[in-house]
Parts: C-alpha cells; sequence; structure tokens
C-alpha cells in the first residue's frame, strides 16, 4: 500500500462519532506536530490534493486474524473511519490471516489536517491555542528533563481547561499549571502487556 498515516484522520472520526466536533465546520482543525520532514510533505501534499483538486486520501486498516483481539477493539476496527469517509473491505488482502478494511476519507476532511514543524522539547507553537493535544508514543523516548521542558511547551500551546492526552505519566512541576485529572487502561488483545495506560493532564485555569 502507499505511504499512510492513521492517527489525525482516526481522531477527527472520533470527535466526529463521540459528538465533540464543533458544530460549524470551519471550527475543526487539526494539526500535526513533528520534526520529520517526510510526515510533514506528506500531510502537506495530502491537504494541497484535497483543496486543489478535491483528491481523498485512503486509509488501508489492516487486522492479524491470529490474535485474540478484545471484542472492543474488534468493533472499533469495524466502523474506524465511516464518520469522515465510506468504508469497504480489501478485495486485496496481502495473506488469508490478514483481513484488511480500506477507508477513503472525504477532501473536505482531509483538508482540515495542516502540518508544523515543530520540536515539542526546543521550540513554542505561534499559532492559536489547542483544546487538545495528544502524544502517545512520543514523551517516553525522552529524559524526565526533556519530559518536563515539552509539558512546559504543551501547556503554552493549550487553552486554559484544555487537554493532554498521552500514555506516559510526566511529572507534574510545582510552578505548571498542568495537572493530571484521570487515567484509562486500554486492553487489545490477550497477548502480554498489550494494552495502554491513558493519563489526561488539564491545564487548570
Amino acid at each position: 500500500y502507499s505511504q499512510q498515516s492513521v492517527q489525525p484522520f482516526l481522531l477527527l472520526d472520533s470527535l466526529r462519532r463521540l459528538d465533540l466536533a464543533p458544530q460549524r465546520a470551519a471550527d475543526l482543525q487539526i494539526a500535526t506536530l513533528d520534526i520529520s520532514p517526510r510526515i510533514n510533505e506528506h500531510f502537506a501534499r495530502a491537504k494541497a490534493a484535497a483543496g486543489g483538486r478535491g483528491a481523498s486520501y485512503v486509509l488501508h486498516l489492516p487486522l492479524d486474524l491470529s490474535v485474540r483481539w478484545q471484542p472492543a477493539l474488534l468493533d472499533y476496527w469495524r466502523t474506524a473511519g465511516s464518520a469522515i469517509g465510506t468504508n469497504a473491505h480489501d478485495a486485496t488482502r496481502p495473506t488469508p490471516a490478514v483481513d484488511v478494511r480500506r477507508v477513503t476519507i472525504r477532501p473536505a476532511e482531509v483538508a482540515r489536517v495542516s502540518p508544523f514543524d515543530l520540536n515539542v522539547v526546543t521550540q513554542l507553537f505561534s499559532g492559536a491555542p489547542f483544546d487538545l493535544v495528544i502524544a502517545t508514543n512520543v514523551l517516553v523516548y525522552y529524559d524526565t528533563l526533556d519530559q518536563s521542558l515539552a509539558l512546559t511547551n504543551i501547556e503554552r500551546m493549550l487553552r486554559p481547561g484544555g487537554l493532554l492526552l498521552s500514555n506516559n505519566a510526566l511529572l507534574e512541576l510545582p510552578g505548571s499549571s498542568m495537572r493530571s485529572a484521570g487515567y484509562t487502561t486500554v486492553v487489545y488483545s490477550d497477548r502480554l502487556d498489550d494494552g495502554d495506560h491513558i493519563v489526561w493532564y488539564r491545564r487548570e485555569r
């Protein structure tokens, strides 16, 4: 399959399905913050193609049939992307042990995703503040000092009351307004340690 990125589009899909997105279409925007030129250029091309010639974006979502997935994960896999596009089973399955769904994301939804070249540890974001920041499988690669610097920058990115979701527990600094507000554990399958502990932090007002 061609190069793809799943998370921004499935975040957008979840916001739609959970009725958490603003009613006015122009108010819903997704920003990707990355230091990889390859990823940033990929999103820039997708956004330009969606706005310029009305091109959609195709996701391929594979499922390993040899794994005993949790029922909730299977339910999610069957419907992911359906709020922002059309979906069908892919006729070109790579092996009998893998099922694949193909989701075609509508151009108007693709155009909501904007890439930004940003190192969250060393750089400040200059755009409008966010309601929600998601940093999963990112902060785990930093030591405590770099995590604290990143959390300080994320605090400045969020509006008062805004949320950070992470699968890392982070040090809460005394001078920071970021405070943990809850957590949940998600189990994906019956394999050992196949899951995530998601912690959410709120920027206090």
